[in-house]
């Protein structure tokens, strides 16, 4: 697919000139840019993830023991489903003007509208796993007497990974196109930013640059997420 895609890419491009080049260059004008900017991308990207990993790793630890408690307790995770529901509906993009004028630096604010973005997700992932368990998994376990916190973490947990991970991926791919969103509009750093500011002088080589190294970033990450997630649930197979 990858040959593929460069062969047709180079015909509409070098061959025979069926798009226009000043918007979309060739593949061999854009590679050798890549190659040039490099060093600066991998500063950008170094930016952009630590951006996403803190905020990301914030939301799985407030957002999976929340889940995992609204989805045990029927009554308030009823209550808890609908606020969430409500909550989760709303672009997270409009809390960026907010977040700018409240909080000191841009990069909390990033961080903050990072977190906003995949803890609701992950909150319908996890409750959604704990509804959704075989109930005598949970007779099963109750024979046993196990404390509240052992119920929840050794019991549960595990039987809502699927749905969990689940959440986790459709949380990781919303921060991506969040974060890039986010330094397109006031970030100094991060591959939004690179798009942005050669946008701006109407650089398409390097606006190609910065989208296929950008897609090739999320795809590796969610890759890898995707393995770590085979590696959990290997029992499935």
């Amino acid at each position: 697919m990858i040959f593929s895609f460069i062969g047709i890419w180079t015909l509409l491009t070098a061959k025979f000139v069926l798009i226009p080049q000043d918007i979309f260059k060739a593949p061999d004008i854009v590679t050798e840019q890549f190659v040039s900017d490099l060093p600066r991308l991998m500063n950008d990207l170094a930016a952009s993830m630590i951006t996403i990993t803190l905020g990301y790793v914030l939301a799985l630890i407030t957002a999976i023991p929340i889940g995992l408690f609204l989805g045990w307790n029927a009554q308030i995770g009823k209550v808890g489903e609908q606020i969430a529901n409500f909550l989760g509906s709303i672009p997270p993009i409009v809390f960026i003007p907010y977040t700018l004028a409240l909080l000191p630096t841009f990069e909390s604010c990033s961080i903050f509208v990072i977190f906003i973005t995949a803890f609701f997700p992950i909150l319908s992932g996890t409750m959604s796993g704990v509804q959704n368990i075989n109930k005598t998994t949970i007779e099963s376990a109750r024979i046993f007497g196990p404390s509240k916190p052992y119920m929840l973490y050794s019991v549960l947990l595990p039987a809502s990974l699927p749905q969990i991970f689940d959440g986790c991926n459709m949380g990781l791919l919303l921060s991506f196109i969040l974060l890039t969103s986010a330094e397109m509009i006031g970030g100094n750093s991060g591959i939004g930013f690179y798009i942005q500011y050669y946008t701006n002088f109407g650089n398409f080589t390097r606006i190609m640059v910065g989208i296929i190294f950008l897609g090739t970033i999320v795809t590796l990450v969610t890759n890898l997420v995707k393995a770590i997630e085979a590696r959990f649930l290997r029992w499935k197979i």
